[in-house]
């Protein structure tokens, strides 16, 4: 063989070589990164509904199977079971208005499942616990124990805002059923909420649920800030609904509502 020949087979093998080690390097990247992020895409749905977005039924059951691998998982990945609990707790919402009961209980059954498994691994997470509530309540309705419960949401995690945003709301519709220790804290985080500058939210919840305890919620905004204090009574009034407010400037009847 000639000498020229022998450098060009060389190089060929080299090519080869380095093309190799390049899908090997890749592969291993691959696999590298699925075991280091496995659930990457369901933690990034799970994120996006923590925030209020609301996904189609299509796209949470294309991430369903990494939910269900991670709460059946043998170890405790708490960002994944968390995220896992919010894909099924909003297909259990979307679907629960379907005529198909046992695939609606099978969707139950599973959202129990992950909650036992997401409070097995982190006990004194609130929103473990109030979703436990919310599970509770919607299959068997309200009860000692599902009471307790909501109880535990509000122990683990009083001054959870972004919990606050719904957790209180149901809070509300069974307040007369509550301890007065709870009962002070559900009341707390009304006010917290205008505070906040939730202002819709806790307005729709003064007028819905909380109506009839309306003295005692207007009774805990007298030091929240005054500018969201009084953004809430003008919401409230161009609802049709003038209540006193503790501290808010007084504002003249308009005769033509």
């Amino acid at each position: 063989m000639r000498r020229g020949d022998a450098v060009s087979i060389a190089r060929v093998f080299l090519k080869l070589l380095f093309v190799a080690a390049g899908v090997l390097t890749i592969s291993w990247s691959v696999s590298t990164y699925q075991r280091v992020f496995p659930f990457r895409d369901l933690e990034a749905v799970g994120s996006r509904i923590s925030l209020g977005e609301t996904f189609q039924p299509s796209v949470l059951e294309g991430v369903e199977p990494d939910a269900d691998r991670a709460i059946a998982a043998a170890d405790c990945n708490t960002p994944a079971i968390r995220s896992a609990v919010f894909v099924k707790v909003q297909l259990y919402e979307i679907k629960g208005g379907e005529t198909d009961r046992l695939a609606l209980n099978k969707l139950s059954s599973d959202l129990r499942g992950a909650i036992r498994k997401s409070i097995s691994c982190s006990p004194y997470d609130p929103f473990f616990w109030f979703v436990r509530y919310w599970i509770e309540v919607s299959s068997s309705g309200v009860s000692e124990k599902a009471l307790r419960y909501l109880e535990m949401s509000y122990e683990t995690g009083p001054n959870e805002g972004w919990i606050a945003l719904r957790r209180n709301r149901f809070a509300l519709a069974v307040f007369p059923s509550l301890g007065s220790e709870l009962q002070k804290k559900v009341l707390t985080e009304f006010s917290e909420l205008v505070d906040a500058g939730f202002v819709d939210l806790a307005a729709a919840n003064l007028a819905g649920p909380g109506w009839p305890v309306r003295e005692q919620l207007l009774a805990r905004l007298a030091d929240v800030g005054r500018y969201n204090r009084e953004q809430f009574a003008r919401l409230l009034e161009d609802q049709g609904i003038r209540v006193d407010i503790p501290n808010a400037e007084p504002r003249p009847q308009r005769y033509w509502n």
